[in-house]
């Protein structure tokens, strides 16, 4: 797996007329997740960004072009998606633990306290909370810290989808959060305790 490059500020895809909506936007959809899995994440981007304005309301649409934001690096504009869908679900514990961690990324620690505070109010025992506290930590660089909480996360993960657990193996070779935990043969040993050989390869 590659490291994804921080490429410049997408722009939005013009949007074409269709003669069948559904198939159109199911069309696109099939295309935006296919580039996102291709860590093609600034097209995946501008794919979802034509979804999300053409269905401002498509919470799972703008939940992905979160993702793809935060995959390049524009963790502001990631931020903005998070609090669209909490205005409408203000306990969406996704949207929540991504905002926790894109304000740390940003370095907004205060902000990034409470919207941890408040995810931990709405799901103190799930993954995702557990996920959060590891990711932040690593930004930290706290390794100690970020391995135990991916622990208590493994030992619940199946409260994950599978999409969401594709997402981590993505997290575990792409973030920079857990980049020094790539080279710790700790966290290569947690994995494979909890998963065996499905879990994530070092990126070479």
């Amino acid at each position: 797996l590659r490291l994804a490059a921080c490429g410049p500020q997408p722009t939005t895809v013009d949007r074409r007329p269709s003669t069948d909506k559904d198939d159109d936007e199911l069309g696109k959809s099939v295309n935006d997740d296919a580039a996102y899995d291709g860590d093609d994440h600034e097209t995946a981007g501008e794919h979802y960004r034509w979804l999300v304005e053409r269905a401002p309301g498509d919470r799972d649409a703008r939940l992905r072009l979160a993702w793809a934001e935060k995959r390049q690096g524009y963790h502001s504009a990631e931020i903005v998606h998070y609090d669209a869908i909490l205005a409408t679900d203000a306990a969406h514990i996704t949207a929540l633990a991504g905002k926790a961690v894109a304000l740390a990324r940003l370095n907004r620690l205060d902000e990034s306290a409470r919207a941890t505070e408040d995810l931990e109010t709405a799901a103190p025992d799930a993954v995702e909370t557990a996920l959060a506290h590891a990711k932040i930590a690593g930004l930290q660089g706290d390794d100690d810290r970020s391995l135990e909480s991916l622990e208590r996360a493994y030992a619940n993960r199946d409260q994950l989808t599978r999409e969401m657990q594709l997402e981590l193996r993505r997290d575990f070779a792409l973030d920079p959060c857990f980049a020094s935990l790539r080279t710790d043969p700790r966290l290569r040993t947690l994995v494979n305790r909890h998963l065996g050989a499905a879990g994530p390869r070092q990126a070479r």
